[in-house]
């Protein structure tokens, strides 16, 4: 019993760089230790791979052609692939699967495995009936990355390493998309169509966020696709108590789609977003000026735990980090209103920046009455950019250096 797939070696290691970055971003998983298990089956006019990952399912469809046998599914090692990428060319790829032997052939290179029982099934629609809420919408994935890189990267607190996704209202234009690690939180205006969001105004967070997992942001990013599409259900007083999801995004032939059930409940963000006054004090100056301040600094600050010293003077603020191995790194950034003395983390703050459009500013806010008598910050500092997406806003916690 014999089966070969074809499929272009193009299709093939994109797929597989999509599902590599939704399992290194999958810090709760051992499948690094497992070689990346991937399960592969037919679907009409191709065929799908996909993954288990801490939660949910992550798969994504290719054009193929099928000959021989008919096969349910099979497992393979994504890391044997991986490593034979270059070896196997640019052309098309057979994908052999013969009882229980795998292998791929392609450029006179053979790469063989074992395969196993398969452990990942499709997406195909929320399994559970009779929701007590739903939601259904569509949002730009532009603002992701920046939101994203405020995420945690490890898996001791889950909740927070996921991106969360806020509704302002059914029928809204707009959703926030909200990342925060515990030092600083990201957020970001997305372009949306919001067909349906049940709960979006009661006071539970766990109404208000849909949260994205580190896998399908990390996946979603990697495809490069403009939007996605995303359903879900939570479910209340019946069999099954809990919530489920959808989400679904298409970009140059390839459709992957996601699964998943949220790993905790999401923080209330909005106690940290309203943190800072409307009518707090801020300062401004040119987004391209800080970004060059801080790529200055950063030599020096990495013998220092990461850490600038921000020193306000007239016109200007002057930002300084100092180290015993390598010395001292001064640069005056020009600004307009009233500074104050603060010390933060230089790789968060580049973070924040994003990446600055040609003459776009950024805003430095903080509210007076967070303000210790010595003029230093007790309280998070809320950075607003220009970014290509649109406007964002960075909290970012100040760090305390020995004066």
């Amino acid at each position: 019993m014999s089966t070969t797939i074809t499929v272009t070696a193009a299709d093939l290691f994109r797929v597989g760089d999509i599902l590599y970055a939704g399992f290194r971003a999958d810090h709760a998983s051992s499948h690094k230790r497992m070689g990346m298990p991937v399960t592969c089956w037919p679907v009409p006019g191709g065929i799908e791979l996909g993954a288990s990952l801490s939660g949910g399912v992550l798969s994504i469809a290719i054009p193929a052609t099928v000959a021989g046998d008919a096969v349910d599914e099979f497992t393979f090692s994504l890391a044997a692939i991986r490593d034979q990428k270059k070896a196997l060319g640019k052309g098309d790829v057979a994908l052999i699967v013969d009882g229980i032997t795998f292998r791929a052939e392609a450029a006179g290179v053979t790469v063989t495995s074992a395969t196993s029982q398969g452990i990942a099934r499709r997406p195909g629609a929320l399994r559970h009936d009779n929701p007590s809420r739903e939601v259904s919408l569509s949002f730009d994935l532009a603002a992701l990355p920046y939101v994203a890189a405020a995420a945690l990267d490890d898996d001791a607190r889950p909740a927070l390493t996921c991106v969360h996704c806020e509704a302002t209202a059914p029928g809204s234009s707009a959703v926030n998309l909200i990342a925060a690690d515990g030092f600083r939180l990201h957020e970001a205006a997305a372009l949306a169509t919001v067909d349906r969001w049940d709960g979006w105004d009661t006071s539970s967070p766990a109404d208000l966020y849909v949260s994205l997992p580190a896998w399908l942001v990390a996946a979603l990013v990697k495809l490069g696709a403009e939007s996605v599409a995303v359903q879900g259900a939570w479910h209340e007083g019946g069999e099954w108590q809990g919530s489920e999801f959808l989400a679904g995004a298409t970009r140059q032939g390839m459709q992957l789609a996601a699964s998943w059930q949220p790993v905790g409940a999401a923080p209330d963000f909005r106690k940290i977003t309203s943190g800072v006054a409307d009518d707090a004090t801020f300062c401004q100056g040119k987004m391209a000026e800080l970004a060059d301040a801080l790529a200055a600094l950063a030599p020096v600050a990495k013998y220092s735990a990461n850490i600038f010293r921000v020193t306000p003077e007239p016109g200007a603020l002057e930002l300084e980090s100092k180290a015993a191995e390598v010395g001292t790194a001064r640069r005056r950034v020009a600004v307009s209103g009233q500074g104050l003395a603060f010390a933060a983390s230089v790789r968060y703050w580049q973070d924040a920046l994003g990446k600055p459009k040609n003459g776009a500013s950024f805003a430095i806010a903080f509210d007076e009455r967070m303000v210790k008598a010595d003029g230093g910050f007790s309280s998070p500092i809320r950075l607003s950019t220009e970014q290509p997406f649109g406007d964002a806003s960075a909290i970012i916690m100040p760090m305390h250096i020995a004066r």
